[in-house]
């Protein structure tokens, strides 16, 4: 991962930074959204860049006044999303407004299912409702996810890959899903529903 995203409010104002290890420069559009936790859009704005090789750079700025208009801090939350024209890695982050203790999540319920693959399985998850820090575990030491710790935006699925070798039904035994808005372990397999 040369790229990443990252977002600070100073001075009343958004900068979103794009910081670069790449020994070349790297063109993409950089995406900056303002979203409620059902997913609702309330500002957006992409942008042709060119990040610098080896460097961080401020590549949007504005003032939070107009980004969030009159909507409460501690029910939005600030995305920003670099996509290189050449693909490969996309740089990501989410952003709060206010500290965890503050913001006003909601309940969040989390539908998943397994599939069998070479070497484990994979997990899918969606959630109509934004998911902040969902984290999966299974018991043992002898497994390995693809990613862990990770927010699950709504009605867009997230696949990641579990390195075991215990059966599927033990798997979707085992399985537990935790989050920041999640009120209990998710530990029941269920349908993905398809979205509009």
């Amino acid at each position: 991962r040369y790229v990443l995203a990252s977002q600070i409010e100073k001075n009343g104002k958004l900068s979103v930074y794009i910081v670069s290890d790449s020994l070349i420069d790297c063109n993409g559009k950089l995406s900056v959204s303002v979203l409620n936790f059902n997913g609702d859009t309330i500002f957006s704005e992409t942008q042709n860049v060119t990040v610098k090789a080896n460097a961080s750079k401020i590549y949007f700025n504005k003032p939070i006044a107009e980004l969030i208009s009159n909507k409460k801090r501690s029910e939005i939350f600030v995305r920003a999303e670099f996509v290189p024209q050449q693909g490969g890695y996309t740089a990501d982050n989410n952003y709060f407004l206010c500290t965890m203790k503050e913001m006003n999540f909601p309940q969040a319920e989390v539908d998943w299912k397994s599939e069998k693959a070479d070497g484990g399985y994979y997990v899918t998850l969606i959630s109509k409702t934004f998911v902040r820090g969902a984290y999966l575990s299974i018991t043992g030491v002898d497994n390995s996810f693809s990613d862990n710790y990770f927010d699950i935006l709504p009605n867009q699925p997230v696949k990641i890959f579990v390195r075991t070798n215990i059966s599927q039904s033990e798997f979707d035994k085992q399985l537990q899903i935790r989050a920041f808005n999640v009120p209990a372990p998710i530990r029941k397999t269920l349908p993905i529903k398809e979205t509009k």
